[in-house]
């Protein structure tokens, strides 16, 4: 497998199997140009919350690897170069009323809910890239995706916000 399942448009209750229960990967891409400093979000399908674009990791794969494919499968960028930054672990980030919310939003069928609704600690990396030089596109599960500026952010769901001012 090795990173080859799209994330997370794949996931049902045949390919759950194949992901590491309880851990993520969340990418903070800041984007700059002209002394601005923007972040890259991704539109929930409730068109209420931005989120970052983030996955889970194959059993198979390293989480430098998963953050890699998770970026591209999420908004088409590839070849950015991702750094480690921070593990995020409160027991509260996912929050089980939050994460319904997110599942019926995104399509996620009841045969997921124990999965999903499990604690998650996920990995945080970032990058730096010029925004006006990359082109992301919105993954089949996000509405849109926009450069926001760091001190102007939407509503985020889970901890987003948090991993966002923690780097």
């Amino acid at each position: 497998m090795g990173g080859t399942m799209k994330q997370p448009g794949e996931l049902n209750a045949q390919t759950i199997s194949a992901f590491m229960p309880g851990l993520s990967v969340d990418n903070v891409i800041f984007g700059f140009h002209d002394n601005q400093l923007k972040v890259l979000l991704l539109e929930a399908p409730d068109r209420k919350n931005w989120m970052l674009p983030g996955g889970f990791v194959l059993k198979d794969e390293s989480v430098d690897a998963a953050a890699e494919h998770v970026l591209f499968n999420r908004t088409g960028l590839k070849k950015v170069y991702l750094r480690q930054f921070g593990v995020f672990g409160d027991p509260d980030r996912s929050r089980e009323h939050l994460t319904k919310e997110m599942m019926r939003s995104m399509h996620f069928g009841p045969e997921l809910s124990d999965w999903l609704l499990q604690r998650f600690i996920t990995i945080g990396y970032y990058a730096l890239v010029e925004f006006n030089k990359v082109k992301p596109v919105p993954d089949q599960l996000s509405v849109s995706c926009a450069w926001f500026d760091t001190d102007k952010l939407p509503q985020l769901i889970f901890d987003h916000k948090e991993i966002i001012k923690a780097h």
